[in-house]
């Protein structure tokens, strides 16, 4: 029984862990493109950590918002930046709060 069980968690979890280890790994190499000044290229990472179609979980989503974040500081335009992040937030807040609720 019990590796019944374990096969199934086998078969189950690598979908999920990729699905997770994804959004990391794009915000992982959105760092890398940080340190080198390649701000263009972590931006453009970490809008594909954000993207719906990521399926990051929610710590993943705000990891990716702060690091977005700190991009939009390097550039310089602190005021988009400001806006972009309150309008993800909203959105992320909205998000977490439908699956909560459908509980």
């Amino acid at each position: 029984m019990r590796l019944v069980g374990v096969g199934w968690l086998l078969v189950l979890c690598p979908a999920c862990l990729s699905a997770q280890s994804r959004a990391t790994h794009l915000v992982d190499s959105a760092r890398v493109q940080l340190a080198a000044n390649h701000l263009d290229s972590a931006a453009t990472l970490l809008r594909a950590a954000l993207d719906a179609q990521s399926y990051a979980t929610l710590a993943e989503r705000t990891n990716a918002l702060v690091w977005d974040g700190v991009v939009e500081f390097f550039r310089g335009d602190e005021g988009r930046a400001r806006a972009e992040r309150s309008g993800m937030l909203r959105r992320l807040v909205g998000h977490a709060w439908t699956r909560l609720s459908r509980r």
